[in-house]
């Protein structure tokens, strides 16, 4: 168990649920709080300058990359959007150090978890040297594009159906429900399915191996 004060934690995505963490832990919060949130690298100027104010207004250590935010850790919390937390699990595997405690409080499915924790579990196995195995490695980030490629063909519907549930009505912007589908479009988006299908087609009938980058 470690105890509070030796608590060095790392948020993965740092929107509405890792700002409730850190609000709902109040001043018996962490001492070392770091986030990554892949919005730092957003086109927009404005969405980049919003989420370091996030940081700022939560107190909050925000990092430029993945790799300074996972160094040195030793719990980190994966909050990103559910089209995402397989992706994040992925990329983590690669930086995460030994005997880190991978917490994934993301709102997918039960397999994707699964599989999320699969993969940082294999991963953390195969490590010699500092790297995890290349074969374990292509495997989680074929895993990754499957599950990518599979979730972004429902998010997008599911988050538009949220209309023709709830009527006219729900249409207002005192619910806010346009937020679903923009951050789902937004997500895929960032990180193209297209690309995701085609790796996974070269994978099995070409038998090329996925990009070995932290940008896939």
């Amino acid at each position: 168990m470690v105890a509070l004060q030796d608590v060095n934690l790392a948020f993965l995505g740092f929107g509405e649920a890792a700002s409730a963490f850190v609000q709902g832990w109040a001043e018996a919060r962490p001492p070392s709080l770091r986030a990554f949130d892949i919005k730092v690298d957003h086109e927009s100027a404005e969405v980049r300058a919003s989420k370091w104010q996030d940081y700022e207004r939560w107190r909050v250590v925000g990092c430029k990359t993945l790799a300074q935010a996972l160094a040195g850790s030793n719990v980190v919390i994966s909050v990103v959007t559910a089209d995402q937390a397989l992706v994040a699990a992925r990329h983590a595997a690669a930086g995460i150090e030994s005997g880190t405690l991978f917490l994934d409080c993301n709102s997918c499915a039960p397999g994707t978890k699964r599989k999320a924790a699969d993969v940082i579990e294999q991963a953390a196995l195969s490590v010699e040297d500092g790297s995890p195995d290349q074969a374990a490695a292509e495997r989680a980030q074929i895993a990754a594009a499957q599950a990518k490629v599979a979730v972004d063909r429902f998010a997008h519907e599911t988050a538009s159906r949220l209309f023709d549930a709830g009527g006219a009505s729900a249409t207002q912007a005192i619910y806010n429900l346009d937020r679903h589908w923009r951050n789902a479009r937004t997500a895929s988006t960032h990180n193209p399915t297209f690309a995701k299908a085609t790796a996974v087609g070269n994978f099995y009938v070409n038998g090329k191996a996925p990009p070995l980058n932290g940008f896939f």
